[in-house]
């Protein structure tokens, strides 16, 4: 399959030579230059030089990887009269220059292979043969000690040459078998559907020296970021290094590549949303048809859009290596890191490289967050206000405290509200203790049973400094009309009335206690039974 993807004709007098077709072919083999890699693809500029003879030619490059046609560019300087670019599949594995290479590399190997396994099997005849000849040690009665004690010491120490040798050349094939499976491996992974081949047909009047600039876009590349989030208690502080996992199987090696990390998508294409005109329907009851099936009479139903319900139907109307600070670039469309430094990253789908992108000190709240009524275990709480200036994205996060690491865990951006919260465990030396004070009490009153609830929170600060504590507890809320809840002492808590849940902040010096009380009293009907839950 081939498919002409651009055309540049700068004399209107030359048109498309019939020779062309038959134009000679040079390969060509780009450098890649400059990438830009998103987290999954890539836009690659490469160049490539060659003579152009005068007359018609084609140059070939092959063994792209998982090339997205439409985005190629090729720029040809200087200027050739005529030039045309084209992109071909070709029609099987044998075909790939990639396949040509790995077969040859495997047929190396197995000469190799091939080589050793003669030596070992002269070795063995060898072996053999001295084996043998063991016997003139004491069959033959004519020759002297001194003699059977030369020849007995040159067969022991052709054995063990032999022997030596033979172990030697064991590895030598094991290595040389294991290189063939695995070069096997890869010339099975070859696949037509991801591999493109680039052809630039030429024509010049004159013979000249040319660089061929090459631009697209290929989905053979990716990268993800790792955070180390180092955090210090005594400096009230923290650091943030950010590392990149690069990977890329574009078809040809990185070597020092000029790379740009992007946090964004690339878009192969731009629409504009398009609303449509929307409708609001109401039927009149009219008597059915009795032709009309009551499934088929559902299914209309479903469909018709309730506008008292803003348009939604009926179906869904149910409720750590050093790190270099590289150039960060921020646009109103996207963020790029800049790395100082070009990578070094090799064709491999199997591998990727870790490239240190920025570190910096960044705001931590040390803080001690509890909720007794789960459990009395008191966690201290990195806190990073204004989390957004610092450019992050979803990734796998290290999480170390005072220089030991603490926990793997994986950020979700989607799942952080204004301040960025990191546990860093459980500190012994603050206490609490969650208590219920008397049994409940029950009455009526009116209309409705009433039951009061009394509990009381103990927090001890056994710390020889001082610590603020952040103490959540809750209440429960009203489930229907018919249900009453009021909060009769809270001990100076913040309550959300939406979520029920109160929150204390409680400075507290070292050796200090604090009891905090939470009571409150639900009133429900006489003729049923109260659940909390």
């Amino acid at each position: 399959m081939k498919r002409t993807l651009a055309a540049l004709v700068l004399c209107s007098a030359i048109t498309v030579p019939a020779a062309a077709q038959t134009a000679v072919q040079k390969t060509l083999t780009p450098r890649v230059e400059q990438v830009k890699v998103y987290s999954q693809g890539a836009y690659v500029n490469a160049t490539a030089q060659g003579d152009v003879a005068a007359g018609p030619q084609t140059f070939v490059i092959d063994g792209v990887q998982y090339l997205q046609e439409n985005t190629l560019q090729v720029k040809i300087t200087p200027q050739v009269a005529y030039s045309v670019s084209e992109v071909e599949r070709p029609r099987s594995v044998q075909e790939l220059a990639e396949y040509k290479r790995l077969t040859a590399s495997r047929d190396s190997v197995q000469s190799l292979w091939v080589t050793a396994n003669n030596k070992l099997e002269i070795i063995l005849q060898k072996t053999e043969f001295l084996k043998s000849n063991y016997s003139v040690k004491g069959d033959n009665a004519n020759l002297s000690v001194e003699t059977l004690r030369s020849v007995s010491a040159y067969i022991d120490t052709e054995m063990t040459r032999y022997y030596g040798d033979r172990f030697k050349l064991g590895q030598e094939m094991a290595r040389y078998k294991q290189e063939t499976d695995d070069l096997n491996t890869k010339i099975g992974q070859l696949s037509v559907n991801n591999t493109s081949r680039i052809l630039i047909h030429v024509e010049n009047p004159r013979a000249q020296h040319v660089r061929f600039e090459l631009s697209y876009y290929t989905s053979a590349a990716s990268w993800n970021p790792v955070y180390f989030f180092k955090f210090d208690q005594a400096k009230n502080g923290a650091q943030l290094e950010y590392l990149a996992n690069v990977g890329q199987w574009t078809g040809s090696n990185w070597n020092g590549v000029k790379t740009q990390l992007s946090l964004n998508q690339p878009s192969l294409s731009l629409t504009l949303p398009v609303l449509n005109t929307q409708y609001a329907r109401w039927y009149q009851d009219e008597p059915r048809d009795k032709s009309l099936s009551r499934k088929s009479y559902a299914a209309a139903e479903m469909t018709a859009v309730d506008a008292a319900k803003f348009g939604r139907t009926y179906a869904d109307s149910e409720e750590t290596p050093a790190v270099l600070n590289n150039r960060v670039n921020v646009t109103d469309v996207e963020i790029n890191y800049e790395l100082i430094q070009p990578v070094n990253i090799a064709d491999s789908k199997r591998s990727s490289v870790t490239i240190p992108v920025k570190s910096e000190n960044i705001t931590a709240l040390y803080t001690y967050q509890v909720a007794p009524r789960i459990n009395g275990d008191v966690m201290l709480v990195a806190r990073i206000p204004d989390w957004q200036k610092l450019n992050l994205t979803n990734g796998r996060m290290n999480v170390l405290f005072n220089g030991q690491m603490l926990a793997q865990s994986y950020l979700s951006v989607a799942q952080v509200g204004d301040t960025l919260s990191i546990p860093l465990g459980v500190d012994p030396s603050i206490i609490v203790k969650r208590e219920r004070i008397g049994e409940y009490t029950e009455k009526a009153s009116g209309q409705k049973m009433e039951q009061t609830f009394n509990f009381q929170i103990t927090v001890k600060n056994n710390k020889s400094f001082a610590a603020t504590v952040e103490v959540k507890e809750n209440y429960p809320l009203s489930s229907s009309g018919d249900i009453e809840v009021q909060l009769l002492d809270i001990s100076g808590a913040v309550a959300d009335a939406k979520t029920g849940i109160l929150t204390w902040e409680l400075p507290l010096r070292p050796g200090e206690e604090r009891k905090l009380t939470v009571r409150y009293t639900v009133r429900y009907p006489k003729n049923g039974q109260l659940s909390v839950y």
